[in-house]
Formats: C-alpha cells, sequence, structure tokens
C-alpha cells in the first residue's frame, strides 16, 4: 500500500505546478479506476489525481472546475482520519489552483500561502517547491513589489527542487526565474540563472530547449550585448529546425530574430525574420502576436526609410480593431507617429500624439514605456520648432532610459538634444551632447561587434544554404534511385522470362544444389552463433572487469577523503590539548591544506569523470570553507572570478594548496584591527595552453623591510614547491594590497588520474 502511495504522490505532484509533466492516464481511465480502489490512503490520492485533470482539462468549464472542489473535499473528509501530511499539503495546492482557474484569485491566493506554511512545517520538501511556484502565479509582473515576490517564490522553489533532485523541474523553474529577474533589469542574474537551466536540460538529454535559447537572446537584447544577443537567437533557430513550421512557439522565436536584428540596424533581415513571424501568426490566429509582429515590421521599415511600407502595415494591424490604449500600445503608437513625421503630415502626426498623451498620463512616471511617449515628444517638438520643450523631452526620455537600463534609447536622447540645443543657439554643450551620442552608440555597434555580429550572420545562413543544397542532392538522389529500380525491375522481368525455359530443364539439378547449400548455410550459422555466444560472454566479463575497476578507483578516493577527514578530526582533538598558540595555528593550517586536498577526492568520489576536477566549484567550495573557518570574516568581501575549466588533479591540488596558503595569509595579516576589505581570487586560461592563477587583496601589503627572495616561511617556501611542480611562474607585486600571481601550462585531463603521485610534494616540503 505504501508502495502505491508514494507512486501516486509522485505522479501528482509532477502535475501541480506547470501542468502535465509527467505521463498520466485519460480522464476516463482515471475515473474507471477510482471504482475499484477502496484502500482510505490510496483512494483520498487518486481523488486528488482526478480532481487535477478536471483541473488541466483543456478547455475546462465551470462544471469541470466544480467538479474537482467536489473531489478535493471528498479527499479531504477520508484523510481527516487518516491524519497524511502530504494528502493535506497536496489538496491546499489544489485548491489554489481550482480558485485561481474560477478568478477567484483571492481566495485561491489565501490557500497557495497555507500550502506553502504546511510543507514547510512538515519538512515536506517537493511539495513546498510545488506550493511556492503556485503562490508565485498570483503575482503580477508590472507590479514592482509582486516582481520581486515572484523572484523570491521562484528562488526558493528552484532549490528546493534540485535539494530534492527534481532536476527537469528545477530546470524549468530557473527558466521562469531568468525572465522575471529580466523585467526586473537583473540581465546578469537572469542570464545565470537561464544558462543554468540550459546545462542542467543538457544533462538530462533533454533537446527540446529552443524557447531556453530564445529567452537568453532576449535578455542579452534588453542588456545591449547584441553579439550574444543573435547567437543565442541563431541557436534557438538551429535548434528548431525541424517541423519548426507547424508550431506556434516559433511565433515569439521570429520575432526576437527580428528584434536582435534591430538592435544591430539590419533592418532588412530583421524585416524578414518579423513577417515570418507574422505569417505564423496569422495562421494559428493570434491575434496580439500578429498586431505586435506588424508593428515590429513596421518599425523595420521606418529604419529602411520606407515610411509609406510602415504605415501599410500599421494599417493591416487597423484592421483587427482599434489599437486598445494600454501601456504596450504606445510603442505601436510610437512608430506611426514617426512614419507621419518623415512624410511631413504633421496633422495626423498629431491626433496620433494625442493618444500617446492619453496613455502617458495614465502610466508611472518611470515606466519603462514612457521613454516612447518622450522620443515622440521630442521629435514632435522639432518639427513644431519648439525646442525648449523638446530638450525637456530629450532630457525626461534620457532619465527613464538610464533607470531602466536602455543604452540605445539613452544614445537617441542625447542626439535630441544635440539637435535641440543646434537649433536653438549651437552652444558647446552641443558638441558634448553630439559626442555622447557617438560614444554610447560605438559601445554598441563598434565596428569589432558588427563584424562578430556578420560572421555570425554569415555562418548562419552558410548553414541554411548548405542545408538546402543537401536536401535537394537526397531529392535527386532518391529520383535516381527510383529510376535505377525501375530499370533493375524492367531487366529482371526481361531476364526472368528468358530464364525460365532453362530453369524448367535445370528444375532438378538446381534443386539438389540448393540443398547442398542450405546444409552448408546450416553448418555456417551454428558457427556463427557459436561466436557471437563466445563474443557476448566475453562482451560482459569485460564490462563487469571496467565497473570493477571504476568503483575500485572511487572506493579509493573515498577511502582517501575518509582518512584525510580522521586526520584533519585527530588534529583537531590534539588543538585542544595545546596551550602554545603557536602550535595550536599550525596545526589550524595543516587542516586546512588537508581539507583542500579532501575536497578533490570527494568530488572525484562523487562525480562519473575521474579524470578532471570542476575548477570553479571546486574553488568556490574552498574558498567558502576558509571564509568560514575564520571567526574575523565579517568585515572580508571575497570575489571569486573562476572560468569555466576543468583541470587534472595533478594539477587541481597544488592549486588548492596555493589558494588554501595565499587566502589564509590576506585574512590573517592584509586587514589587521578588524579593517573593511576585498580578497579578489581568480582563474583564466590567458592563453591557449596557460592558466593564470592570482590572489590579490587591498590589504595593508608586505612590510617594507621584508625580502621575498630570502623568506624562510613555511607558507613561502610552500608556495615557490607548488609552483615549481605545477612547472609555473610565480610573481608576487604590491600595489593597492599584495597580488600574488602564478603562470602554469594546461595540462591535458584524459590520463589516468592516478598517476598523481602525492609523495612527491611530501619529499620537497621535507
Amino acid at each position: 500500500m505504501y508502495k502505491n502511495l508514494l507512486f501516486l504522490c509522485c505522479l501528482l505532484c509532477g502535475n501541480l505546478a506547470y501542468g502535465q509533466d509527467e505521463a498520466r492516464e485519460p480522464l476516463p481511465v482515471l475515473l474507471h479506476q477510482l471504482k475499484f480502489i477502496h484502500d482510505p490512503g490510496t483512494r483520498a490520492l487518486q481523488l486528488l489525481i482526478v480532481a487535477d485533470s478536471f483541473i488541466l482539462r483543456p478547455g475546462e468549464a465551470a462544471h469541470d472546475l466544480d467538479t474537482a472542489l467536489l473531489l478535493i473535499n471528498q479527499s479531504k473528509e477520508l484523510n481527516a482520519n487518516l491524519g497524511d501530511a502530504t494528502v493535506a499539503g497536496i489538496s491546499l495546492t489544489l485548491l489554489s489552483k481550482c480558485y485561481r482557474e474560477k478568478g477567484e484569485r483571492a481566495r485561491g491566493k489565501v490557500y497557495a500561502q497555507k500550502s506553502i506554511e504546511w510543507a514547510a512545517r512538515h519538512h515536506l520538501d517537493v511539495q513546498w517547491a510545488y506550493a511556492l511556484v503556485e503562490r508565485a502565479s498570483y503575482c503580477n509582473y508590472e507590479i514592482s513589489n509582486e516582481l520581486d515576490e515572484k523572484i523570491k517564490y521562484n528562488r526558493q522553489a528552484a532549490d528546493l527542487f534540485g535539494k530534492t533532485g527534481r532536476l527537469e523541474m528545477q530546470a524549468r523553474t530557473l527558466e521562469h526565474l531568468g525572465d522575471c529577474l529580466s523585467l526586473d533589469n537583473n540581465a546578469d542574474d537572469a542570464i545565470a540563472s537561464v544558462l543554468k537551466a540550459i546545462r542542467l536540460y543538457k544533462a538530462l538529454g533533454i533537446t527540446d530547449i529552443l524557447q531556453a535559447y530564445n529567452l537568453l537572446g532576449n535578455i542579452y537584447t534588453d542588456a545591449g550585448d547584441y553579439q550574444e544577443a543573435l547567437r543565442y537567437t541563431l541557436l534557438s533557430l538551429r535548434s528548431g529546425k525541424p517541423g519548426s513550421d507547424t508550431t506556434a512557439a516559433w511565433i515569439t522565436i521570429n520575432n526576437h530574430a527580428g528584434i536582435a536584428y534591430f538592435r544591430v540596424e539590419d533592418y532588412k533581415q530583421a524585416a524578414v525574420y518579423f513577417q515570418r513571424g507574422a505569417t505564423l501568426a496569422e495562421k494559428y490566429r493570434d491575434t496580439s502576436g500578429y498586431r505586435l509582429l506588424q508593428s515590429n515590421y513596421a518599425n523595420s521599415m521606418n529604419g529602411l526609410h520606407d515610411y509609406r511600407s510602415a504605415l501599410d502595415a500599421m494599417w493591416k494591424v487597423n484592421t483587427l480593431g482599434e489599437i486598445p490604449l494600454t501601456p504596450e500600445m504606445i510603442g505601436p503608437l510610437h512608430i506611426i507617429h514617426t512614419a507621419y513625421l518623415r512624410l511631413h503630415k504633421l496633422d495626423s502626426a498629431s491626433i496620433v500624439m494625442k493618444k500617446m498623451h492619453q496613455i502617458h498620463y495614465a502610466l508611472p512616471v518611470y515606466h519603462r514605456m514612457q521613454r516612447y511617449y518622450y522620443g515622440a515628444a521630442a521629435q514632435q517638438y522639432f518639427a513644431d520648432h519648439r525646442y525648449k520643450e523638446m530638450m525637456l523631452a530629450a532630457d525626461s526620455m534620457e532619465m527613464i532610459a538610464i533607470r531602466n537600463k536602455f543604452p540605445k534609447e539613452v544614445a537617441s536622447a542625447n542626439l535630441l538634444r544635440f539637435q535641440a540645443d543646434s537649433a536653438m543657439h549651437f552652444s558647446p554643450k552641443s558638441m558634448q551632447y553630439y559626442r555622447r551620442y557617438v560614444n554610447i552608440k560605438d559601445s554598441l555597434l563598434g565596428e569589432a561587434k558588427l563584424r562578430q555580429v556578420n560572421r555570425l550572420k554569415i555562418e548562419f545562413e552558410s548553414e541554411e544554404k548548405d542545408e538546402n543544397i543537401l536536401e535537394l542532392k537526397r531529392q535527386q538522389e532518391k529520383k535516381d534511385r527510383e529510376l535505377q529500380a525501375a530499370d533493375f525491375r524492367m531487366k529482371v522481368f526481361i531476364g526472368g522470362v528468358l530464364m525460365l525455359l532453362a530453369l524448367l530443364i535445370l528444375v532438378y539439378n538446381r534443386y539438389k544444389i540448393k540443398q547442398r547449400s542450405n546444409q552448408l548455410l546450416l553448418e555456417q550459422k551454428q558457427l556463427i552463433d557459436n561466436k557471437k555466444e563466445r563474443l557476448e560472454e566475453l562482451n560482459k566479463t569485460l564490462q563487469q572487469t571496467l565497473h570493477d575497476k571504476e568503483w575500485l578507483l572511487k572506493e579509493i578516493h573515498h577511502r582517501v577523503k575518509n582518512n584525510l577527514q580522521i586526520v584533519i578530526s585527530l588534529l583537531k582533538t590534539q588543538s585542544t590539548y595545546l596551550e602554545n598558540g603557536r602550535a595550536k595555528e599550525a596545526i589550524r593550517q595543516s587542516q586546512n591544506r588537508m581539507f583542500a586536498m579532501s575536497i578533490i577526492h570527494q568530488r572525484l568520489y562523487r562525480q562519473e569523470n575521474l579524470a578532471s576536477i570542476d575548477m570553479q566549484a571546486y574553488i568556490g567550495e574552498l574558498v567558502e570553507y576558509l571564509r568560514q573557518s575564520f571567526d574575523s570574516t565579517g568585515n572580508l568581501r571575497f570575489i571569486k572570478e573562476v572560468a569555466k575549466l576543468e583541470l587534472d588533479v595533478a594539477q587541481a591540488v597544488p592549486i588548492g594548496l596555493i589558494l588554501n596558503e595565499a587566502i589564509t595569509n590576506a585574512i590573517k595579516y592584509a586587514f589587521p584591527d578588524g579593517r573593511y576589505g576585498e580578497i579578489r581570487v581568480r582563474l583564466a586560461q590567458e592563453k591557449e595552453n596557460e592558466i593564470l592563477l592570482e590572489v590579490a587583496d587591498n590589504g595593508v601589503g608586505l612590510p617594507p623591510d621584508m625580502d621575498l627572495a630570502h623568506c624562510k616561511s613555511m607558507g613561502m617556501n610552500l608556495i615557490h614547491t607548488l609552483t615549481e611542480q605545477l612547472d609555473g611562474n610565480l610573481e608576487i607585486s604590491q600595489d593597492s594590497g599584495l597580488c600574488l600571481q602564478v603562470r602554469f601550462p594546461l595540462e591535458e585531463t584524459e590520463k589516468d588520474i592516478r598517476s598523481y603521485e602525492t609523495n612527491m610534494l611530501t619529499e620537497k616540503l621535507v
């Protein structure tokens, strides 16, 4: 019974947050199964599964949600005597979900909060994560404090999914979290969140990640990194090629591809993608998507100075109905206003400007859409020769663009200032505005960036052409094969007719020959079967041997790690009996050094790859351990700039020991009297075969009378010895603190990890 309960819980939890993620029986089958379940615990869970299916039913009606509520209440009645915390918690989450679907959001929100509190109180981590996702669905993107709550809930849910091993749900939640963070103008965290989601998808073997690539491209676009934006947008296009014209998701992807090209001012290519997306939106009757893509296409036409085509495109948008005066519609109105101004239709432009005024007064002062209003207002004032008002509008546009992190609009605002100031009196500030415009423009669209963007475009277009050529070749080869087959069939038919007479004469002889051939084939088949059996047995033996060796190697690492931990514990116990401060400190340093090595063996035991160490995770864990091992590090800030590198164990251990010595010395001596400061740890691949390890602080530095060349301290001797082991060069400099740099060659990681000789370091130290 308990196994059935566990299975049902997993099946139900897998469908609570994002719809039907797990395989589930059709609703009629679930209702039929319910009739034959009599165990109270199993029946209570089955009622919740059926209720969730009613909630998730496509195009569910009001009576479906009423049925779901009835089933949930029946489950609660059964569970009243059982007291199962899991069933009670899932009931609360489903009640929230049901009332949200019914439109009773206030009531549903109460149950969502109760579900979170219940799961937290009873330590139901998986259910807690789903409850947090459900609670996040009540937060509005457009309201700042609710967006912060949505980010908080999704971040907590992602952590819980990761903790409980729900990696696919963790990836989905991280992807959604990245979208929320981008709306909160936190591009760095948004990018990190989506990249982590992509890594999880790949680790799980999930290939349908074009939406994640598309989201990442959109975030990079908003952040002003158009090279990365275009790269990930093209990745989404490339990863979704099969069946791309039959999925509505490509409406969004084509829109983001067009935006990426628009941001690098390739308006012609942008228009191509906007048109593709509009065609798909029209095919799938997506009115809002069609309106958005047609508006973006019109904006591209403005960029190409084809203002009449822009107005024609916007006219198609108007055929869908009057443009609603919502915050998002200020953008399309700005496009129409620009086209009218460029065509010198000032009366029509003024009418559009009045509509934008209505939206402007309804928006918050610093709303991101206000930048379109002030840009259009500045252009209108310029056309009306009202240059002072134009300058004020440009100032407001720049302020909103800076606050919402839109660098391109900051550049446009400075260009408008230049035009206004030049039209009034051309003061020295005019050139300042223009230089500022040029500088921002160059930073966004520098020559080097444009070359990289063009290279990405050429690569993608070349791949498309190659794919088309291959497809044509495949079609031609198919036709050739069909012709060859037809010709062959004709020849066979003619030959068969001619051979028929000969076969009638030779039938008896052929029969005898066939009998002998069959006998030979049977003997050969027996030989082949015997060889196959022997090969299968040999293959199983080899696989078992390989598995045993891998297990043995992992066990060695596990035992080495355990032995190091025992030694660390013994040293810690010994230090409690010592009264000499220097002796205690020496033992403490030895503990830290051993811990630095034990982390490596612990990671090798846990991971599949036994030949290399993920330095980013290793250094992060080591720095965190050293930070916590000193009681007075509240005044210090650690900055980690560690590249995504995997190094051989023979290099990872010396690096860990060098970091241990350098960071320990910085914590102990660089910041006397509790002064505040920073310790920066950096590991980067500067050249193709060269690695840089750097530990720097902004502390007091070394004493003036200290000669590093003749320093005989244990720490410096150890660092020199480890640097020699890495075949590296050690540089120590002082500017605003102490900076230690070790440059060493990168070694291949394919070699056997057991080749690392720990006694070499021991002999040198002795």
